[in-house]
């Protein structure tokens, strides 16, 4: 999408969304981190006091895996994948999330990483 229609779509003039965005890309790039940033929280409110039951852990990150912010983050990714300029950001930005993603997993499962074959399975 462009700035205009998403200035028109959020009920903004465009020249309030320009003052923001300055380009498209900037624009996407905030897309991005939103769409990341409530994955995160998403996952950090799973089980605030910890996880007991390391079946529900596992539901619970299926749930988030094929579930609304996912899909929406894979649109994003997809969108990115083909344009030189978005690329680079939505990667670093992915892997960020990734690696805090991975960490939170671990905590959650109890998992040993250092035990031979945990990361792998």
């Amino acid at each position: 999408s462009t700035v205009s229609v998403v200035a028109e779509r959020a009920g903004v003039s465009r020249g309030a969304a320009q003052h923001h965005f300055r380009t498209r890309e900037d624009l996407f790039t905030a897309a991005v981190e939103y769409v990341a940033e409530e994955r995160s929280t998403a996952l950090r409110a799973l089980f605030p006091e910890g996880a007991a039951d390391r079946r529900e852990v596992v539901v619970a990150l299926v749930d988030l895996y094929t579930g609304p912010l996912f899909r929406a983050a894979l649109h994003l990714w997809v969108a990115a994948s083909n344009e030189e300029q978005l690329r680079p950001r939505v990667t670093e930005l992915e892997a960020r999330v990734g690696r805090e993603t991975h960490r939170i997993a671990v905590e959650l499962l109890a998992a040993d990483e250092s035990r031979p074959g945990v990361r792998e399975t």
